[in-house]
């Protein structure tokens, strides 16, 4: 599952009963994830890849999320190591 899809998959994640019935807006689902909203809408429209922030933050707010998001995890990590400094 791409990075994209496993944030809009948990934007609406309750993990109070384990459905996806939690209707969140993306300023309410930016501040849970601790990005700023613009930078969601960004990821949502593909103008900037999905970054580790993002990442680290739905592992943090949905740890249910780990079996998918480990290997997304590790990707943007990777991908974070390639940039030079």
């Amino acid at each position: 599952m791409s990075k994209v899809a496993l944030l809009i998959k948990y934007q609406m994640f309750n993990p109070e009963t384990g459905r996806f019935d939690c209707p969140r807006t993306n300023r309410e689902y930016a501040d849970l994830l601790g990005i700023h909203e613009s930078t969601l809408s960004k990821f949502y429209k593909a103008h900037e890849p999905v970054g580790i922030k993002a990442l680290e933050g739905l592992a943090h707010a949905f740890p249910q999320a780990w079996p998918e998001l480990g290997p997304a995890l590790a990707s943007a990590r990777a991908e974070r190591e390639k940039v030079p400094a």
